[in-house]
């Protein structure tokens, strides 16, 4: 124990970083369990939008949405999401899934949504970069 306090007291630097990674991580972990609506893989949403006609939702800025995204997604930044909610009122009692760029946003936007009345939501696990990584389709139309 005597070394541990050594240790911390000679490298505090290093030692206060790791705290602050480690709450940040798990505040992260929490953010995402507590966040409203259920998190889907990318074979999941495809059997949403398939089979439960699910819409996306994609979240991410317009240079981003441009790049490519999931086919028929309707597109809202999260920063305007609050003011833009009349758009998706056809969607407040259907499968309603979130995507952001890597999953992080995807539950703060569940969260607004979810205050606003939208009952059945979801949100991309991993976001964009799982649907690439899955090497499944984005279209830039």
């Amino acid at each position: 124990m005597e070394q541990f306090s050594e240790f911390v007291g000679n490298h505090l630097i290093l030692f206060s970083l790791l705290a602050a990674v480690s709450v940040a991580l798990v505040l992260n972990i929490w953010a995402g369990i507590s966040a409203p609506g259920k998190s889907v893989t990318p074979p999941s949403l495809i059997q949403l939008i398939n089979h439960e006609s699910a819409a996306v939702l994609d979240i991410r800025d317009r240079e981003a949405f441009e790049r490519g995204h999931i086919m028929d997604a309707v597109h809202i930044p999260v920063r305007t999401l609050q003011e833009n909610l009349v758009q998706l009122e056809r969607y407040k009692q259907g499968g309603l899934v979130v995507v952001c760029q890597a999953g992080n946003l995807a539950a703060q936007a569940t969260g607004i949504l979810a205050k606003s009345g939208f009952t059945d939501l979801y949100r991309l696990q991993g976001g964009i970069s799982a649907w690439q990584s899955e090497n499944l389709p984005l279209t830039r139309e």
